[in-house]
């Protein structure tokens, strides 16, 4: 299987020099990795048997602890079929649509970031955590609500994205975040706020505990329950090189803001994951969970490292660099794949 990883994410690389046909070769981009997320089978990720454990318990046992279209969608599967197969689809289809819709509107180079979307997120999402793709798609669309002020779409956004995951409750407060550059570097202080708060052992999830959602303070209790189980090295390489291209964004704010007019709100998104990763660590699940979510405008971002280069080819060439550096991370540090030798995984 890591080979037609390997193999995907090398003939995407290569498709970031040539601009002919560009929109067909997104879209059937788009279509490849659909059909990589619907039709895998269950001994590629480690998710997968979980969630038809969950379609099971909700069918069988009535069990509620999860969003509701899930509980909806198992449902309506089970009305046409007996098999959870159309359940990945689905998820596969949506979350992918999301995307390719989102990256089209918000990135001068769709190509470079759908790369960048493959290298460090697909493993995650698609592969895995398949709510939570769907809820990191409709952020992207989110972006444009917030930087235009279009409130009454952002919330049904929201409702939205909540509906399929519930850490997309985090998304309300980012329309208030404002598009002019003059402000950003308030959210550059998060940086230094979050390590202050991390090392004075500031609780902030204990803030969470009051909202007036049971389902939520469930989910914030199992997470402390498996807190101390958890081994989170916090400041690790991918978080610190994360910080140096924020500080590299910000420093260089005003040129980016004349290339890509949605450029500051997903700078400060950006922050704001930053942020949440480390002020939130003392329950992992919570932290990496919603700072992933925001993470996502890193398809965004990343790409537009290309205007700081004269030649095209540099650009991309840095674009897929880093494209395999988080693809790297993706298969080895999260170990988001069914931990068995690399033999084992490429199919005959």
């Amino acid at each position: 299987m890591i080979f037609y990883y390997l193999c995907f994410a090398s003939v995407l690389a290569l498709q970031l020099g040539t601009r002919q046909s560009a929109g067909l070769r997104y879209l059937c981009i788009g279509v490849a990795m659909f059909l990589i997320a619907a039709l895998r089978s269950d001994q590629v990720d480690l998710d997968y048997k979980g969630y038809v454990e969950y379609y099971n318990d909700v069918l069988d046992a009535g069990f509620s602890n999860v969003e509701p279209t899930f509980i909806l969608l198992s449902h309506l599967t089970k009305n046409f079929t007996d098999n959870t197969l159309p359940l990945f689809i689905f998820y596969a289809a949506v979350g992918i649509t999301l995307k390719l819709v989102g990256i089209a509107q918000l990135s001068k180079f769709p190509l470079a970031s759908m790369l960048v979307y493959f290298s460090g997120f697909f493993l995650l999402w698609e592969m895995t955590q398949i709510r939570a793709a769907v809820a990191g798609g409709l952020l992207l669309l989110c972006v444009s609500q917030i930087r235009h002020r279009r409130l009454l779409p952002f919330l049904g956004l929201w409702g939205l994205a909540v509906s399929f995951h519930y850490a997309a409750l985090i998304l309300l407060p980012l329309y208030f975040l404002r598009s002019d550059s003059a402000s950003a570097w308030i959210y550059y202080l998060l940086l230094p706020l979050a390590t202050a708060s991390y090392m004075a052992n500031v609780n902030l999830v204990e803030l969470a505990s009051f909202a007036p959602i049971q389902l939520i303070e469930l989910k914030i209790k199992s997470y402390e329950t498996y807190a101390d189980a958890e081994v989170d090295n916090i400041y690790n390489a991918v978080y610190l090189s994360r910080c140096a291209l924020a500080l590299l964004l910000f420093a260089n704010r005003d040129f980016l803001s004349r290339q890509n007019e949605y450029f500051i709100v997903m700078l400060k998104i950006y922050f704001v994951a930053l942020f949440i990763h480390v002020a939130l660590a003392s329950i992992p699940g919570i932290s990496s969970r919603l700072s992933e979510l925001l993470m996502v405008v890193e398809v965004i971002l990343i790409p537009m490292l290309i205007h700081f280069f004269r030649s095209r080819l540099v650009g991309h060439t840095v674009v897929v660099l880093a494209g395999l550096t988080f693809f790297v991370f993706s298969l080895h540090y999260t170990q988001l794949l069914m931990p068995y030798s690399i033999s084992s995984l490429v199919l005959p």
